[in-house]
This record gives C-alpha cells, sequence and structure tokens, in this order.
C-alpha cells in the first residue's frame, strides 16, 4: 500500500494557524516566520505564556524569529511571557503588550543572542537600551548598565509612582512614560542629554519637573497633557533651555515649548516669536490666551484639548494655523483675529470646535475677505475690531458693566439699542460679547 506524505509548500507572506496561534512566513528558504498571536475569533494568550521557538506546518518546520508589533494586544490576562532564544526582532516597546495591564515580567531565554530580561523588563542583549517594562510593575530598578530608556518603554505603566533613572543614561526616548499617571516624581541625572518628543505626556500626577543643564534637547510635548503639572524647572547652567514662571522656553526666549498643564493664566513674553508644537495641549484650566504681534508661527497642535479656552486673541502677525492647533477646544466661543487678510488653516484646525457657536471678532472692513474663505465663513463674523497698532500696544478696551453695550443683528450689522425687534442678537460690551435673545 503506498503511503502519501503531505507536503506543504508556502511562500513569504503566507499565514497559517497552530494551536490556535497565528503564524506568518518570512522566508520559506530559511523556514522563519512571524509569530502574530492569537488567531482570528481565538482566545487570547493568557496566564504564564511561552512563546513557540519551533512550529510545524504540516511536515514543514520553522523557526520564530520575530514577534508582530500587535502581536499581544488587549491580551488582559497575561502575567508573564517568555521569548524563546530563536527570536532576533520584536515589535517596539510597549505597543508591543499593548493593554496588557496585568503583566508582571518578560522572561528571555539565557542563549537569545538579542534580547535579555532583568527583574521582569526587557532590555537588548548588552543591557543598554531598556526596551519594555510590564505595565503591572509597581517599582523598578534600572540597571547602571542602561544608557537609553527605549520608545515607548513604559508607556502605560500607571501602577508605578516614582522613577528613578540611573546617571548612566543619556536618552529618553519618544513616548517613554507616556501614560504613566501614577508617577509623582521623576528624577533626571545630569548624564541625559535627550528627552524625546511626548516622552513624559499624560503623566497626570506629576506637580513638578526639572531639567537639568546637560540637556540639550527636549523633544515637542514632551510633558504636554499633564494636568497636574504646575511649573518646569531648568537648571541655569543649561545652555539650551530657560524656565520663567514655571513655563519652558528655548534659551533666548524666542519660542514657547511648554505651558505647564495646571496653569490657569498665561502672559506672553515680547520676546516669543513662536509657539512650539503641544506648547499649550491639555492646559484645560486656561481660560483665554492673547497672542502678541510679536508671534509669527504657530505650531501643529499647540492648542489642543484646552477644553476650558473660551477666547483667543490672534494678532496681524499670524499667517498660517497649521494643522490641530485649536483641535478639542471645544469651550471656544470667541476668536478676536486682527490679521487683515484671513490666515491661511492647515487640516482640522478646530476640529471638534462648534464653529457656529464662535463669533469671530475681524478688523472693520475685513469681514469679506473671511466670508469669502473656507472654514473662516462657517463662523459668525462680526467686523467690530481697529486694526492692531504696529507697536504692539493694543489700546484698553473696558470690560466691565459699565461699558457702553453695542448690539448686532445676526448678519453682523450693528443695530440701534432703543429700537430692538423680537430675535436674536449679539450684545457687546467691553470686552465681552454674548447671544441674547429679545422676545
Amino acid at each position: 500500500m503506498a503511503v502519501l506524505t503531505l507536503v506543504v509548500t508556502a511562500r513569504a507572506g503566507d499565514r497559517f494557524t497552530v494551536d490556535n496561534l497565528s503564524y506568518t512566513v518570512i522566508s520559506e528558504e530559511n523556514k522563519t516566520v512571524i509569530f502574530n498571536g492569537a488567531a482570528s475569533g481565538a482566545e487570547k494568550p493568557k496566564g504564564k505564556f511561552i512563546i513557540p521557538q519551533i512550529v510545524a506546518n504540516g511536515s514543514t518546520r520553522y523557526m520564530v524569529t520575530q514577534i508582530d508589533t500587535y502581536a499581544f494586544d488587549g491580551c488582559e490576562d497575561l502575567t508573564s511571557v517568555t521569548i524563546p532564544s530563536t527570536v532576533t526582532t520584536l515589535g517596539i516597546g510597549n505597543n508591543l503588550f499593548s493593554n496588557c495591564q496585568n503583566l508582571s515580567e518578560i522572561i528571555v531565554a539565557e542563549d537569545n543572542a538579542t534580547f535579555s530580561s532583568f527583574n521582569g523588563m526587557l532590555f537588548d542583549k548588552n543591557k543598554k537600551t531598556l526596551l519594555c517594562c510590564p505595565r503591572a510593575k509597581e517599582s523598578v530598578e534600572i540597571p547602571n548598565s542602561v544608557t537609553e530608556i527605549g520608545f515607548s518603554a513604559f508607556l502605560g505603566c500607571s501602577s508605578l509612582t516614582s522613577v528613578t533613572i540611573p546617571n548612566s543614561v543619556i536618552k529618553i526616548g519618544m513616548d517613554a512614560f507616556s501614560g504613566c499617571s501614577g508617577v509623582t516624581s521623576v528624577t533626571i541625572p545630569n548624564s541625559v542629554t535627550e528627552i524625546g518628543s511626548t516622552a513624559f505626556s499624560r503623566c497626570s500626577s506629576l506637580t513638578s519637573f526639572t531639567i537639568p543643564g546637560s540637556v540639550t534637547l527636549v523633544g515637542a510635548g514632551a510633558l504636554s497633557n499633564c494636568s497636574r503639572l504646575e511649573e518646569i524647572i531648568v537648571a541655569e547652567d543649561n545652555s539650551n533651555y530657560c524656565s520663567l514662571d514655571g513655563v519652558l522656553y528655548n534659551k533666548n526666549q524666542t519660542t514657547l515649548r511648554q505651558v505647564p498643564g495646571a496653569k490657569k493664566s498665561y502672559e506672553f513674553p515680547n520676546s516669543v516669536t513662536e509657539i512650539g508644537m503641544y506648547a499649550f495641549s491639555g492646559c484645560s484650566g486656561l481660560n483665554s490666551v492673547t497672542i502678541p504681534n510679536s508671534v509669527t508661527k504657530i505650531s501643529t497642535s499647540a492648542f489642543r484639548g484646552c477644553t476650558g479656552l473660551t477666547s483667543v486673541t490672534i494678532p496681524n502677525s499670524v499667517t498660517i494655523i497649521p494643522s490641530d492647533a485649536f483641535s478639542g477646544c471645544s469651550g471656544l466661543t470667541s476668536i478676536y483675529c486682527y490679521a487683515i487678510n484671513p490666515p491661511a488653516l492647515g487640516s482640522h484646525v478646530f476640529n471638534n470646535v462648534n464653529i457656529s457657536n464662535v463669533i469671530l471678532h475681524v478688523v472693520k472692513g475685513c469681514e469679506t475677505a473671511y466670508q469669502e474663505a473656507n472654514t473662516w465663513k462657517e463662523f459668525f463674523i462680526m467686523a467690530d475690531l481697529n486694526p492692531q497698532p504696529e507697536s504692539g500696544i493694543e489700546g484698553i478696551m473696558a470690560d466691565g458693566s459699565d461699558a457702553p453695550a453695542e448690539y448686532y443683528n445676526l448678519n453682523g450689522v450693528r443695530v440701534n439699542a432703543d429700537n430692538l425687534t423680537p430675535g436674536l442678537y449679539i450684545k457687546r460690551q467691553g470686552g465681552k460679547a454674548t447671544k441674547v435673545l429679545v422676545k
């Protein structure tokens, strides 16, 4: 009787399933695969999970050399992961274990030539780069061998309360501690030269942060959306950055880098010409902002998520407002725009802002330009501003209840207050404009 042997021939990119786990062929010639995690519809890995070193598809055996970036996404019941010696490539940082809130340890086989583990954390082989800290960790000890804390290494480690970074560390990567909502204090040693973009964003328990003199680069939004942050302190000997009243600037105070999230008021120094990316992001307690006409550039997402912001003044010096600049400013009701020509708008500048409820105040005689400009024309436009003085002195405006009241119809035309007919009007008194209903 003839015996038939099933031979499965696969090509690079082909997927197959073994024991409810999914794999993708990297090379049929080298017999290597990517571990993708649970197969579609199958139960996700949980408890103490060991990634297979060798897996068979029919009569063909493959070596697992790579773990997909989202292989463990949403594995809420996963507590431990063991990485075999064959793995040479991993997904990046804590994205690999996204939403694995109960993961407490990562174990790497001792004979793995690329990666290693220590105290349940994942490192490169020589423990120079800390790659990933499990999200359930409540305390950590970073070894003195570490020179870099990698991209998103501590992302979402909300159980951590404090972090001490050894003075061997030179670089803190992008998103390294983002979302560590329980961290109340961080000590940055004088060895650190680089703090990556959004490295400490959404650390909602931080109240103070000190940047040492050694730091030469602070990435955009490094301390954005830190709702309790009251002050950023910069060492006096830092040659690239400085702080004034707890606010972060470049050394000569021409670029505003970061306003702490707990600030409820802010006044620009006249030296500022640029508002940096994410500079005000998450400052939900800020009620109004007056941008001086020394400012010529507003960066992407500069005011993103300032939900308490009701009024903003934009000077004639600003000609472009980039993407997401005021995205999420859901409380916005008034914009005072002194630009003679409508500033060019990037995408989603006013995303999640109810534009129809915002009064746009423009310079007298400029209303037609705004009524014809995309997006600007969707605001309720009032041409009631005088041109902005070149000196930057904007005059004194009465803002109390004793100031004379002016009334405008919904077309922006001023009407006699003594002869109002029933309907909806705009009342301007001093520096405040409100909608009123006359019955």
